[in-house]
């Protein structure tokens, strides 16, 4: 007779990663170690970065195109991790070849270039909601302690302007800074109806900062501010504030401070705060078993410029 564990082995999804630089290795390795899940292949337009990896010891092919690595190996999805400026096209194009996606962010223009019939088959995923404190968040969130949120504020800052290494090319704050921030709303509040933003022009001709809102399917709105233009935030950092029936939650890279009416979720009513010094590193292995639950289509259009 077959095992339990046998038969789910047999059946274990055969993901592929797209793009090998250090996110995508990040992926690769941790797709590897995983029990549930099979590396079908590794795909990178560079020569150079596939003799990397083929040099750090992955056994699974390394193949400069998609179509190349379906000729020698089955892929039920693809993850995608190139360079910003370079998602769309190839989102757009393992899509309408009806091939599901997990895209870390947002493709620059869901709305448009990916019809609503393909949305199912493109997954959205960050990696805030595997950040221990925004983890907590979730968890507090979902369990109802709070009660129905009310109001919901959420700011994004990093510095790519004054980075050494300037702004990404072809970007702004709106492709580059935002989406993350979305698709954690989305997590937390379900499907978005619309995101509508103003974006300023501070800098150069694209947009540094903005400030709008997302409205929820429910009915619920989040306001929110990002920016790229802001000195001394080398890495991104994000803080959400959520006001509900029963409590108030403030969470950010650094700290997670609740205020409840009774006690849930192994915390007392009152005040608790806690500090990422304090919370144990997340395993790589544990991020890619969670971004199966957490990652889901995102389905609202973003409405960008001067204005809008």
């Amino acid at each position: 007779m077959t095992s339990p564990h046998a038969a789910a082995v047999s059946v274990a999804p055969r993901l592929a990663v797209l793009g090998l630089g250090r996110v995508g290795l990040a992926y690769a390795a941790a797709i590897a170690a995983h029990e549930r899940v099979t590396l079908a292949g590794l795909i990178e337009s560079r020569h150079d970065l596939r003799g990397f990896a083929r040099g750090i010891g992955f056994d699974a092919p390394v193949l400069p195109s998609f179509a190349k690595l379906r000729e020698r190996a089955e892929v039920d999805a693809v993850v995608v991790c190139v360079p910003a400026d370079r998602r769309q096209a190839q989102v757009e194009a393992l899509v309408h070849a009806d091939v599901p996606v997990l895209l870390e962010g947002l493709p620059e223009s869901t709305g448009t270039a990916l019809p609503p019939t393909s949305w199912p088959r493109l997954a959205c995923a960050t990696p805030l909601v595997l950040h221990p404190l925004f983890a907590h968040a979730t968890g507090l969130l979902a369990s109802g302690a709070l009660g129905a949120p009310r109001r919901v504020s959420a700011t994004a800052n990093v510095s790519r302007v004054f980075s050494s290494h300037g702004a990404p090319h072809g970007l702004d704050v709106f492709a580059h800074t935002l989406p993350g921030l979305l698709v954690l709303l989305d997590a937390w509040f379900g499907p978005a109806r619309a995101v509508r933003a103003t974006g300023h022009r501070l800098y150069a001709d694209r947009f540094d900062e903005a400030q709008g809102e997302l409205e929820t399917c429910e009915g619920l709105v989040a306001h929110l501010e990002c920016s790229w233009s802001v000195p001394d935030y080398p890495q991104g950092a994000y803080v959400v504030e959520v006001e509900c029936e029963h409590g108030r939650l403030l969470v950010s890279d650094d700290a997670f401070e609740c205020e409840l009416a009774r006690a849930c979720e192994g915390m007392p009513a009152g005040r608790t705060r806690r500090v990422l010094a304090e919370e144990p590193e997340p395993e790589a292995v544990v991020a890619v078993r969670q971004l199966a639950v957490v990652a889901r289509p995102f389905a609202a259009g973003i409405q960008r410029g001067d204005g809008l």
